[in-house]
């Protein structure tokens, strides 16, 4: 989607980190381009491509954890948890 969701996910703790290894990726591969180095280009795609593993890895930590502690059930969920023929599920 183009529109940002609200409240879904919370607050990225990694957020700075990923801005800064962006800026870092993209000054890098700027230099390198006015330079006209293969080498420096290289190395901003390989600093650019760690910071997108980052973002995978982060997302992984985050979908694990949905704010429930473990052994709980999620009383929004159970609310809102029907079956396809309309009536409440689990019973």
């Amino acid at each position: 989607m183009i529109f940002a969701r609200r409240g879904g996910r919370g607050t990225d703790p990694l957020l700075q980190a990923k801005v800064q290894i962006f800026l870092a990726g993209a000054a890098l591969a700027l230099v390198g381009i006015g330079v006209d180095s293969s080498l420096l280009v290289g190395i901003a795609i390989l600093v650019l491509l760690a910071g997108l593993i980052l973002r995978f890895l982060a997302g992984r930590e985050s979908a694990s954890d949905d704010g429930v502690p473990d052994g709980e059930e999620d009383p929004q969920r159970e609310e809102n948890d029907v079956d396809l023929q309309g009536g409440p599920r689990g019973g």
